[in-house]
């Protein structure tokens, strides 16, 4: 039975390519995440971020909210909702301000007409801003100063790496989920909230990469000195490579898929070349049987394929040089067998498969790469909802506050 929750719990929802994911949790009185109950549904409404079936994603969010409310116990009304795909856009920016008088010392205030300027972005009418992110700040012209409140300057500037997003997919995709009779709370971009999850605090201060191997896309995110310093969405994703199963294999799509899931393995030294891969495609026809080591070879060519487009993405952007703490893979992508040495071959790093840590609750969903984006919404909500916050933020809809929320932020992060 549902009930109404005294705890204040938050709820989120990630619409991805193949699958809905719901979670409802709550904060302990340690501060760790407790999750109360998770929901995942097979959808194919929507297609790398683009909403392409609206009753599809309507019917699936439905599902996937009620099998986590009927986990928790509890009734949710309003949700923090993720938005994906290669339409969204991270650019770095900075807000120069010049002090009214000389030589005084940096004030709240001060730092917050900095981030003022620096969300100062030019935008066509068809694009918005979803979060402003702090890189960190500059008094005087010297970089790399992460508070200058209290500080004599004559001029601050403030960094920031601003997101912004396609307006029509944003608006499709809220017009789904209102459709299912819940609100939306705020607007997360689902790679920053995985990114803050699995990750340290350490490994955003050496340098590191994240990589979100989804079904429709392929996130990176990348910290230096404790900051986001890059986020870019390619389109490429794990429904490439089923596509490339269905057709090279002669498979329909969701035995491609099926296939995929079972025996995917680029650690092809320990695949021998007897051993085959038997699908029961129905109970009327013999099975179709394939060779095991060819099967796996395309799954490693996909793998080489998306890791070295993220490597020369790197490179443009002079980052490939700056990851002392290496790579961490999250995403369904991250379950393929032998991916973490595959991904260490081409960055010539340490890799990791990320999850989320300092959570409660269940341990298969914790575990599991899939669910971190979904838990770090959690977080992300926990943390918008007390106040706290490893970035900042631009809440939509919410611009009057602006300049509270920026002094709030500071006086509790420092």
């Amino acid at each position: 039975m549902r009930t109404k929750h005294t705890r204040k719990y938050v709820a989120g929802i990630d619409i991805g390519s193949n699958t809905v994911y719901s979670i409802i949790a709550f904060e302990d009185e340690n501060g760790q995440v407790n999750i109360l109950g998770t929901g995942a549904t097979d959808s194919r409404g929507v297609k790398q971020g683009i909403v392409i079936d609206m009753d599809d994603v309507v019917n699936a969010v439905i599902c996937s909210l009620e099998e986590a409310e009927d986990l928790a116990g509890v009734e949710t009304e309003a949700v923090y909702l993720t938005v994906n795909g290669p339409h969204i856009v991270g650019v770095n920016n900075s807000g120069h301000y010049h002090l009214d008088n000389s030589h005084q010392e940096v004030t709240y205030r001060d730092i917050n007409q900095a981030i003022h300027l620096s969300n100062q972005v030019p935008l066509p009418d068809n694009r918005e801003i979803i979060h402003t992110v702090l890189r960190g700040f500059a008094v005087d012209g010297m970089q790399g100063v992460r508070n200058p409140f209290g500080m004599r300057a004559d001029t601050i500037e403030a960094c920031v790496h601003v997101i912004t997003a396609s307006t029509n997919p944003i608006q499709n995709l809220i017009k789904a989920v209102q459709r299912t009779g819940v609100e939306i709370r705020e607007l997360v971009f689902g790679a920053l909230a995985c990114s803050q999850i699995v990750t340290t605090s350490e490994e955003r201060e050496l340098g590191s990469v994240v990589i979100n191997l989804g079904a429709g896309t392929t996130t990176i995110t990348c910290f230096q000195n404790g900051f986001l310093t890059y986020s870019e969405i390619l389109p490429m994703g794990g429904d490439d490579l089923t596509e490339r199963i269905s057709s090279q294999f002669r498979l329909t799509r969701d035995m491609a898929e099926d296939t995929k899931r079972k025996f995917s393995n680029v650690a092809l030294d320990h695949i021998s070349e007897s051993e085959v891969v038997s699908i029961n495609l129905n109970s009327r026809s013999s099975p179709t049987v394939f060779n095991k080591l060819e099967f796996c070879r395309v799954i490693k060519s996909w793998g080489e394929e998306v890791f070295c487009s993220i490597h020369k993405k790197l490179e443009k952007n002079h980052l490939n040089k700056n990851l002392n703490s290496g790579v961490i893979l999250t995403g369904g992508g991250a379950l393929i067998r032998g991916i973490k040495d595959l991904a260490a071959e081409e960055f010539e790093t340490y890799v990791r498969v990320g999850s989320g840590h300092n959570i409660i609750g269940l341990d298969t969903i914790i575990r599991n790469p899939c669910y971190a984006t979904i838990i770090g919404v959690a977080k992300y909500a926990l943390d918008l909802q007390n106040n706290r916050g490893d970035f900042l933020f631009r809440r939509k809809n919410r611009l009057s506050q602006w300049g509270d929320d920026v002094v709030n932020w500071f006086r509790d992060l420092f």
